[in-house]
């Protein structure tokens, strides 16, 4: 692998990688959150799975095609 194949990789980085819902009602029903991300390297970033934290409670939605290099 040459130096410019090392550096040709993508990168995430997060606008915020945390949010407070605050109280959520029992029966309030669905709440929802969105992580803007960008892809900061210089390749396609391919999401491939995202963990939900085991609950089963939550359902995270993600692009399934290739985000390019400065895509938000």
């Amino acid at each position: 692998m040459t130096a410019a194949d090392k550096s040709n990789k993508p990168k995430i980085e997060f606008a915020s990688r945390s949010h407070n819902f605050g109280t959520i009602p029992e029966d309030g029903g669905p709440v929802t959150a969105v992580y803007e991300f960008t892809n900061t390297g210089n390749a396609p970033l391919i999401i491939m799975t995202v963990t939900n934290g085991g609950c089963g409670c939550t359902k995270p939605q993600f692009p399934t095609h290739p985000i390019k290099p400065g895509e938000t």
